[in-house]
């Protein structure tokens, strides 16, 4: 009950901040598929039909522009690291986005659809460190920033004042700073709208060479390590899998750390390759 009533305050403050509303909550895929971020053509015979749900879609409107940001919900704090989603481990959140802007394209053939954000809350109610004698005030803008949203911004202007018109020096709404002289910090996990096209993008060649994999019966036991995250530490089907490393022939694939540029060039090449390959 104490968390629940920490994320409805936290929640209501954050939209106070921002003009975004929401538009709609729990959008299940099945209701969704008629579109092609979920309904997927992996050759003439195939489909492939995704399952999901979106936990809340939000849009601000600004002339001709419509804005779309995707917000998931977590039990446990999350990070969007650009390399886990480049190997197909972090997906998510990009395919929701991808059903959801082109969910408010039908919708509004008159508007610019932008996407906005995809971000992550952490459902919560997180212990601070302060010193003696702090006011109640004070421990309240200290969590309200811990539970601030993770993921990714669009740098545009008309975005971050969107979802936070306040322009404060480090948003405790996004996970936005600026400098003195009013350009964005270092920390700010932001990217041009460009950038986040391009992950749409590649969002959907991978999720279309994961179904052409599955469709040709591709089956190898060979559970993804990628830094502290192992594949089979959440998994459900392990009695199906049977993967022993103490047998012959059992190795888990363990995945490189890659930094930002090197990401960007692998999957601008993967976009462009796949080009290449279109009859």
């Amino acid at each position: 009950e104490r968390i629940l009533w920490r994320t409805v305050r936290t929640l209501q403050y954050q939209l106070q901040k921002g003009k975004f509303l929401p538009k709609h909550f729990e959008i299940s895929f099945s209701a969704l598929e008629d579109l092609d971020a979920v309904r997927v053509t992996l050759n003439e015979q195939e489909k492939m039909y995704l399952q999901g749900r979106i936990d809340r879609l939000d849009t601000y409107e600004e002339e001709k522009n419509l804005y779309v940001k995707v917000m998931d919900y977590k039990s446990s704090e999350q990070q969007f690291q650009l390399a886990a989603f480049y190997y197909g481990l972090q997906l998510q959140l990009v395919v929701y986005l991808n059903a959801a802007v082109e969910l408010q394209k039908k919708q509004n053939p008159d508007k610019n659809v932008v996407p906005a954000a995809f971000v992550y809350y952490h459902i919560s109610d997180p212990m601070v460190d302060g010193e003696e004698g702090i006011s109640d005030e004070e421990i309240e803008k200290m969590i309200r920033r811990k539970l601030r949203l993770s993921g990714i911004i669009n740098s545009e202007p008309a975005v971050l004042n969107g979802l936070d018109k306040t322009h404060e020096d480090k948003s405790d709404v996004i996970p936005v700073e600026y400098k003195k002289d009013g350009s964005l910090g270092s920390r700010s996990t932001v990217m041009k709208q460009e950038q986040i096209e391009t992950l749409q993008a590649y969002a959907m060649k991978k999720v279309e060479s994961l179904g052409q994999e599955i469709a040709e019966g591709k089956i190898t036991i060979q559970p993804a390590v990628f830094k502290d995250r192992d594949s089979c530490t959440f998994c459900q089907f392990k009695e199906v899998c049977s993967f022993d490393g103490r047998l012959q022939g059992y190795e888990k694939k363990q995945l490189k750390d890659l930094d930002e540029e090197e990401v960007w060039k692998e999957i601008r090449n993967a976009l462009e390759l796949g080009k290449r390959e279109e009859p």
